[in-house]
């Protein structure tokens, strides 16, 4: 007879497997539609030897890794392949943790396992559909570190959040932006003290990561953002670009900002915005609040990846409606979220 922890040591590594199938399959969408760029300009070779341009210089976190784990490179033999095996390996653990931080994500604001895992998977297998107009191997571990730094400040552990807000702005200067969008969070059981210091910390740690990438890239040709609103502008004005289908997985699917991608996210916030807790809309209005202007001001026109703070607001939709077609609404699950988890705080 096969004992219980036997039974649950098989479990494990069969939900391992199926992590690995899934984020694998997404892994190879991406690399398939974008892989590591081609062009001079962008690319991850652009990376390696000293030449991107700014602000796309400023997302170093794989690169430098990559550099340092790899030999020194020499004039005769840069090593450019393994530091891109390393990379390559980087990119697909990012989607595991992806996979991982919305399961965490969604069990710690009260869903059950299963739910929690399905929709987590589904944002992971939607994420090269959102590379509609340009992929890049940081994007996954963005969307990880901004779950994972609302997981840490659903807990109001304040070391977490600075830890991750260091490593998740050396990944991408977003997440200097992202911190703002945990105040409700932080308030729903904290104190606005505990909550303002906790976010000004995390936001000051980001902020410190972020200028020292612009002071190491000084020298860099580009700027520290680039002005795309009149390109965000004639993409939206065009009804035609909302009908263009965008090839991922190897098939015509709709366009990210599609009229049919548009109509499914639509759909998700109306069945769904009611029933997602007060403090999830609070935190949805702000993201929403910080990430349009950057979007349509800053990013190149129909990026649907430049949207990632509202990624984890996509993800909390997805799961109510897998939810709902269960017929069970949003419930809190007292197993996955005990009340002890996140004690009352009082004071001003």
């Amino acid at each position: 007879m096969v004992s219980g922890s036997t039974l649950k040591a098989i479990r494990l590594v069969a939900l391992l497997l199926l992590s690995c199938a899934i984020a694998g399959a997404s892994f190879s969408g991406y690399m398939q539609k974008w892989g590591f760029r081609n062009d001079a300009r962008l690319s991850l070779k652009a990376h390696f030897d000293g030449t991107v341009e700014r602000p796309f210089a400023y997302r170093r976190l794989f690169v430098d890794i990559a550099d340092a784990v790899a030999p020194q490179p020499t004039a005769t033999d840069p090593h450019e392949v393994e530091r891109v095996r390393i990379v390559y390996a980087l990119t697909f653990a990012s989607l595991l943790l992806l996979l991982w931080s919305g399961y965490r994500l969604l069990r710690d604001s009260g869903f059950s396992a299963l739910v929690a895992y399905a929709a987590s998977a589904a944002i992971v297998l939607l994420f090269p559909m959102i590379q509609a107009q340009g992929g890049y191997w940081y994007d996954f571990a963005e969307t990880a570190f901004f779950c994972l730094f609302l997981v840490a400040a659903r807990q109001g552990s304040w070391p977490a959040m600075l830890l991750i807000a260091a490593i998740g702005a050396w990944n991408k200067e977003s997440v200097l932006f992202f911190t703002l969008t945990a105040w409700p969070l932080l308030r729903e059981e904290r104190s606005r003290r505990f909550a303002t210091l906790s976010i000004g910390a995390a936001a000051t740690v980001a902020g410190i990561v972020y200028a020292w990438q612009r002071v190491r890239f000084a020298g860099r040709g580009g700027g520290a953002t680039e002005f795309h609103l009149w390109d965000q502008w004639r993409f939206f004005t065009r009804p035609v670009d909302w009908l263009l289908p965008d090839w991922t997985y190897g098939l015509p699917l709709p366009h990210a900002l599609g009229i049919v991608s548009l109509g499914a996210i639509a759909g998700l916030v109306y069945t769904g915005w009611a029933t997602l807790p007060a403090v999830w809309r609070a935190h949805a209005r702000i993201a929403a609040a910080v990430n349009l202007p950057l979007f349509l001001l800053f990013c190149a026109a129909g990026e649907a990846r430049n949207l990632s703070m509202l990624f984890p607001t996509l993800l909390l939709l997805i799961a109510i409606a897998i939810r709902q077609a269960e017929g069970q609404g949003m419930r809190p699950d007292d197993a996955a979220c005990p009340a002890k988890a996140y004690p009352v705080r009082t004071g001003a």
